[in-house]
């Protein structure tokens, strides 16, 4: 334990379980490096500000701003929606996260963390972030912006996976200890939608496979909690990506 001479009454420890924390004896908690499961959903509010808290660093990140200007130099600098607006006829084509928003891939990886390490702080989850986009293993698709806020103020206007860039199932099996019943539900409607608007069999019967697994593993993640040990499946995503793309 150690006392910080410049803060009266503060004291540092990092021997309890790991994890850093700071506390005094005039307040009623401490203050951990590491949220636990403990931490986090005592407090609906606390769970969400942490998660909104982990986006708003990505964003704000100089590597942000170059994803989506290494988005613009592969060709996606026109509304996939409205093919004719481009960055020529305005100043920004949005990036937007189809199928799971940023919150959805937020909450996946927060979850994945706990139900692996029991334990998870903002630097983990935002170096998570900017992994998955290096490695285009989110689903993009470029809108303009009144399409944009279209999609986001209309929850019953949905873009098939058929148009996204990125390598979404790669997502979904690398973080499938963080799939709850929540992000399950939304990726077996949007497969849904997906397989309706494509005429391709052997996609339709890969997406398929797909959605049964992830029902399997929020199953799993729900009834388990914090067990580190499931059999993943081994589920191969390369079929699906190559039928896709």
């Amino acid at each position: 334990m150690v006392r910080d001479p410049s803060f009266p009454d503060i004291y540092m420890d990092g021997m309890k379980d790991n994890n850093p924390y700071i506390f005094s004896p005039n307040a009623c908690y401490a203050i951990f490096f590491y949220q636990t499961r403990e931490t986090l959903f005592g407090d609906a509010d606390i769970f969400k500000k942490f998660v909104e808290n982990c986006i708003r660093r990505f964003r704000r990140s100089r590597f942000y701003t170059q994803y989506k200007a290494y988005l613009y130099d592969l060709g996606l600098d026109h509304c996939q929606v409205l093919s004719n607006i481009d960055t020529t006829m305005t100043k920004k084509i949005e990036m937007h996260h189809n199928g799971l928003t940023i919150f959805d891939i937020t909450i996946m990886i927060v979850y994945h963390f706990l139900n692996t390490k029991g334990k998870v702080c903002t630097f983990d989850v935002v170096k998570e972030l900017k992994k998955i986009h290096r490695n285009n293993m989110v689903p993009i698709v470029m809108l303009s912006i009144s399409v944009h806020q279209m999609v986001h103020n209309n929850t019953e206007f949905r873009l098939p996976c058929q148009m996204c860039f990125g390598f979404w199932p790669q997502l979904v099996c690398e973080y499938y200890r963080g799939i709850t019943y929540g992000i399950a539900k939304k990726l077996y409607y949007w497969i849904q939608f997906s397989i309706e608007h494509s005429n391709n069999l052997d996609l339709n019967t890969e997406l398929l496979g797909l959605r049964d697994q992830i029902q399997k593993w929020s199953d799993y993640n729900e009834c388990c909690g914090g067990n580190k040990y499931i059999d993943s499946g081994n589920f191969n995503t390369s079929s699906i990506i190559t039928r896709i793309y």
